[in-house]
């Protein structure tokens, strides 16, 4: 949360990010689900749709990692980030991140990891 209040940059994500987000967050209770859901409803993040051309790379992205179960969610993530030319994330899936790579070999900074060890 300390994170997301200083941060000052633009955030997005895919809606299927946002679908893996409130099913974590209802997980943990309605009440927080309830406030994801209003504030990604304020904009505080722009939401993508994966689109018809982000599939064939998720699924390039699913037959590389998959000795590591890949989450569909990371590999939208990935694919957006190429789409939109974005190199850096939040995200609290260190390990996974911490593996995959971007078309272009790089891979993405974690914003959140970057920040801890400031």
């Amino acid at each position: 949360m300390a994170f997301l209040r200083a941060y000052r940059g633009e955030l997005l994500c895919s809606a299927a990010n946002v679908t893996e987000a409130v099913w974590i967050a209802s997980n943990a209770s309605h009440a927080v689900a309830t406030n994801l859901i209003a504030w990604l409803g304020r904009g505080a993040v722009r939401i993508f749709n994966i689109e018809q051309r982000d599939l064939a790379r998720i699924g390039t992205l699913f037959a590389k990692y998959r000795d590591q179960n890949p989450d569909f969610a990371d590999l939208a993530l990935l694919a957006l980030a190429e789409r939109e030319h974005v190199y850096e994330a939040i995200t609290i899936d260190e390990r996974d991140f911490a593996l995959y790579r971007l078309r272009n070999g790089r891979r993405l900074v974690n914003l959140l990891t970057q920040t801890q060890q400031s």
